[in-house]
C-alpha cells in the first residue's frame, strides 16, 4: 500500500510541473505503467504459472480486481 502513496506524490509532482509548463510525459507514463504492473501482480503470476494462486497458501491479491 505504501507504493500507492509514493506514486501519488510522483503524480502530484508531475502535475505541478505541468502547471508551470514543464510536463514530463516520460515520468508520467513510467508512474502509470509501474502502478499497473504492481496492481496486476497476482494476475500476471496466475497467467505465467497457469494456476490459481488462491488454491495455494500465497496471499498475493490483485488490487485492481479486489479494490472494492
Amino acid at each position: 500500500m505504501i507504493i500507492y502513496a509514493v506514486a501519488g506524490f510522483g503524480i502530484v509532482g508531475v502535475a505541478i510541473g505541468g502547471f508551470f509548463g514543464n510536463l514530463n510525459w516520460k515520468w508520467l507514463s513510467a508512474i502509470i505503467i509501474g502502478l499497473l504492473v504492481i496492481a496486476m501482480t497476482a494476475g500476471i503470476l496466475m497467467y505465467m504459472t497457469e494456476s490459481d494462486i488462491k488454491e495455494n497458501a500465497i496471499t498475493i491479491q490483485d488490487s485492481l480486481i479486489n479494490a472494492s
